[in-house]
């Protein structure tokens, strides 16, 4: 009896410890895996992706627009994409009757500007845009990446929105920039953005997003 309760425990002893050591297996198989999908990520970001899009993040006023210029001429080439092209009155001119109501399609000719751009692998591509809210970049950043282009964010939140309210004149209501600031996230990688639940909800089924293969 003492025999076979010896033999019970002993087999018992090593189911467990195989359990364990399959288990073992597995986590370490797993870690394996996600590491090497994070280097293959983090290389297809740095070293493979030599074209870059650089979006640019900040309030109305906050030199977005400098700093876009900047960068162009610091590259010699690339594209700016900004929708307030869609209101000026000549390319580089001063922008002329602004229209809220409009500002749908001037983000959507700067969507059709930016892929446009990627296509012909222009580099850089330069968005100046306010681009505060993850969905707003969502387009852009999923356009470059299955484009091969390293995506860059310039964070702009330098002045304050007392500061930025001036600037602008009154042009734009206390509250928005109130709104903007506190809604600004920063991204840490471009997944936040892709993975996003209300980007992929807001974009998911969109005419212009399966009609040009973002």
């Amino acid at each position: 009896m003492l025999v076979k309760l010896r033999d019970t425990y002993i087999f018992s002893l090593i189911k467990q410890t195989s359990w364990h050591a399959e288990c073992l297996f597995k986590w370490n198989t797993i870690y394996i895996y996600i590491k090497k999908k994070l280097q293959t990520h983090t290389t297809e970001m740095g070293k493979k992706r030599l074209r870059k899009l650089i979006i640019l993040r900040g309030m109305p006023g906050s030199g977005k627009t400098d700093k876009a210029k900047a960068l162009s001429e610091m590259y010699e080439d690339g594209v700016i994409v900004s929708t307030d092209d869609y209101f000026r009155d000549y390319p580089g001119g001063n922008i002329v009757n602004f229209d809220t109501r409009k500002l749908w399609k001037a983000h959507e000719e700067a969507r059709e500007k930016a892929l446009d751009a990627m296509r012909r692998k222009i580099n850089p591509v330069i968005i100046d845009n306010i681009n505060i809210g993850f969905w707003e970049m969502y387009p852009y950043v999923l356009m470059g990446f299955h484009r091969g282009y390293f995506i860059e964010f310039v964070p702009m939140m330098d002045y304050t929105i007392e500061e930025l309210y001036g600037f602008n004149k009154g042009r734009i209501r206390y509250e928005k920039f109130e709104q903007w600031e506190s809604s600004y996230r920063n991204v840490k990688h471009i997944y936040q953005i892709l993975y996003e639940k209300h980007s992929l909800r807001k974009w998911k089924n969109k005419k212009e997003k399966l009609e040009n293969r973002w």
